[in-house]
């Protein structure tokens, strides 16, 4: 079991000192494999931090983005928004950030939302 100092000390000569991960080993005195698991441990937790970062700005538009889709799933094929569409209709009332934040959030909505087909045997 590794402490949480051990893992500190290996990403710090990794990163900040920059030693090979065979060489932090032979100091640590584990294995190759276990020094790269600790480092790749550390960089799934910044980027996990990161997707879960609040957002001010598209916050109090997601009620509406909701509301939007779910209208979306009900109207005809030719006649669903895009997701331009949707950004331009949160734009008019009032949101000020980028297209590409309505994009994930609809295609995060959709995985949510979308039930899988049924795949025949």
């Amino acid at each position: 079991m590794l402490t949480l100092e051990e893992c500190e000390r290996m990403r710090r000569a990794y990163y900040l000192h920059h030693k090979s991960i065979r060489q932090i080993a032979e100091e640590e005195g584990r294995s190759r494999e276990t020094v790269s698991r600790v480092i790749a441990e550390n960089s799934t937790a910044s980027t996990q931090q990161r997707r879960n970062k609040p957002s001010p700005v598209f916050g109090p538009f997601q009620s509406r983005l909701d509301e939007l889709m779910q209208r979306n799933e009900r109207l005809p094929r030719k006649q669903q928004y895009t997701s331009h569409k949707i950004f331009e209709i949160l734009q008019s009332e009032g949101y000020q950030g980028c297209e590409s934040r309505v994009r994930q959030q609809i295609a995060s909505w959709k995985r949510v939302h979308t039930v899988s087909a049924e795949r025949p045997s």
